[in-house]
């Protein structure tokens, strides 16, 4: 039997709960983080697919390097197979955190449906009960009743509370972190369009002028349009760029949806065998 301000302090602990419970403030709270990410996440995917079209073009399409008609056709041809394999796996870590934001915001939503709000009802009417009046309780129903209860009580709040505690982590430690890669992938997606658009048009000019012109262009241009591995490290040092940051997203959303999570309830669940193990 705890003493008498033990059992006030859990009553009040209790009551403040179910009263959480009830209005559900740390839902809405929770709510908004993971909304936050999984915009994040479409939006990165977003970029990092956009990139992944460019190197799928680039790789299928020939450079054409043509003054006055004759030069060289730069097919990159696998120069960029790494980078499109770290996509496909970037798509699946993506898939795999958008799945676990969608499970958070449903569990979420569950916790606010009506038969949970009564469950937690008889669950905090339990332990109050063990906690004032043990005496009802005969032989190990008592002990059963306070690990059920204690349970109920773990399961309604602990996706809120993990996703909070996730996302104070994500402001302190990966969100400059991301903001970062985000830009610079941006920023690395428009280089390489331009690089594109720059090829295009070489090619529509050539097609597009006289013969006269033609000459005059290869003139002018000559050594950079036979400069083959300088126009094949252009668009390697964009993509390799590319890569370093999103590993760096990967890393991002790995420890966000998959490992903080996971960590964080595995936290919970011991407090909890603690604390159900020193009651009983």
């Amino acid at each position: 039997m705890p003493n008498p301000k033990t059992r006030w302090f859990l009553t009040a602990f209790l009551a403040a709960a179910l009263l959480t419970g009830f209005t559900q403030p740390l839902d809405r709270h929770a709510a908004k983080p993971v909304d936050a990410a999984f915009e994040r996440a479409l939006v990165t995917f977003a970029v990092v697919r956009g990139i992944n079209a460019i190197v799928s073009v680039v790789q299928g399409t020939e450079i054409a390097i043509e003054p006055a008609g004759v030069g060289v056709i730069l097919t990159p041809g696998e120069v960029f197979d790494p980078v499109n394999d770290l996509i496909e796996r970037f798509s699946w870590i993506m898939l795999a955190a958008s799945t676990s934001l969608g499970a958070q915001k449903v569990l979420i939503s569950i916790g606010t449906a009506s038969v949970v709000q009564a469950v937690l009802l008889m669950a905090v009417a339990t332990l109050l009960v063990v906690i004032w009046r043990p005496g009802w309780f005969k032989g190990g129903w008592r002990d059963l009743a306070l690990r059920v209860a204690m349970l109920v009580l773990f399961v309604r709040f602990a996706v809120p509370v993990m996703v909070l505690a996730n996302d104070a982590v994500y402001e302190a430690f990966l969100a400059d972190r991301y903001q970062a890669s985000y830009a610079a992938l941006e920023q690395t997606r428009d280089e390489i369009e331009a690089l594109q658009e720059a090829e295009k048009g070489d090619a529509d000019s050539n097609e597009n002028s006289g013969m006269l012109g033609r000459l005059e262009r290869w003139y002018d241009r000559a050594s950079e349009n036979f400069d083959v591995d300088a126009r094949i490290a252009q668009y390697k040092d964009r993509f390799a760029r590319a890569s370093e940051h999103i590993i760096h997203l990967i890393v991002v959303f790995l420890l966000q949806t998959v490992v903080f999570p996971l960590l964080f309830l595995w936290l919970g669940i011991r407090l909890l065998r603690g604390f159900v193990k020193d009651s009983t």
